[in-house]
């Protein structure tokens, strides 16, 4: 479909009564290529000037590893400095400075997420089911 959901996190992701992933929230979805109209760190990718990259599998799957990161660890990605200089946190997220994000096999899967190594959703959910 090459579309993008462009506003993927916890909230917009549901479990149906038989464990299925349900996404909701489809007011932001464009198509790849275009410019994201929503979001913004930690779930949306920053490159400098605070400006993301256009809507493609790079912005999903870095989304992806956000919601991964706060379903597994229990909290957004770098929510305790947040709180102290939300504006230095957004900064570190431009220059791609990511917290650690666990020492087990997935947070191995949420750093490749964020680092961009994922080229297609298919070769990530290919990892995915390896463990």
């Amino acid at each position: 479909l090459d579309i993008a959901h462009g506003d993927l996190r916890p909230s917009n992701i549901l479990l149906d009564t038989s464990q299925n992933l349900k996404l909701i929230d489809f007011d932001c979805a464009v198509k790849f290529g275009e410019e994201l109209i929503a979001g913004g760190a930690p779930f949306c990718k920053m490159n400098n000037g605070f400006k993301s990259p256009a809507a493609g599998v790079e912005t999903e799957v870095f989304a992806i590893g956000s919601c991964v990161y706060d379903i597994h660890l229990g909290h957004e990605p770098w929510s305790e400095l947040n709180e102290v200089d939300g504006h230095e946190v957004a900064k570190k997220w431009c220059r791609h400075e990511y917290p650690p994000p666990g020492g087990d096999e997935i947070g191995v899967i949420i750093q490749r997420c964020w680092d961009g190594e994922f080229k297609s959703i298919r070769a990530l959910d290919a990892v995915v089911k390896t463990l």
